[in-house]
């Protein structure tokens, strides 16, 4: 069976930035842990440890993003019973624009 469907992929992406987004917006890492994990996590927690090394009046505006969920490629593979969800999608942060990032997305059902 397909790990999901094409549009629960599309709903994943979209939940993922709007989390994403609320998270980086407010520094708040419990929120950033629901979405992020590893590497990325760390990456995105050193970030806000040095915007919070900044005086505020040195601290530059959170701008949000987005992917273009619609224009996402996924790739959904079939997975057997037992065997951890995940699926990659190629994407682009501007509507139109051809992709420009590879994202794995893997389901954490301890977070």
């Amino acid at each position: 069976m397909p790990a999901l469907s094409t549009a629960q992929a599309r709903d994943v992406i979209t939940h993922y930035s709007k989390i994403n987004n609320e998270a980086n917006a407010n520094r708040n890492r419990r929120l950033l842990d629901t979405v992020e994990d590893g590497p990325l996590y760390a990456m995105s927690v050193s970030d806000y440890t040095e915007t919070e090394g900044l005086l505020a009046a040195d601290r530059k505006p959170y701008k949000p993003w987005s992917y273009d969920s619609a224009g996402a490629k996924p790739y959904i593979p079939r997975l057997g019973a037992g065997q951890d969800r995940w699926f990659a999608a190629a994407l682009s942060d501007q509507k139109g624009k051809a992709p420009s990032r590879l994202a794995v997305f893997a389901e954490q059902p301890q977070h």
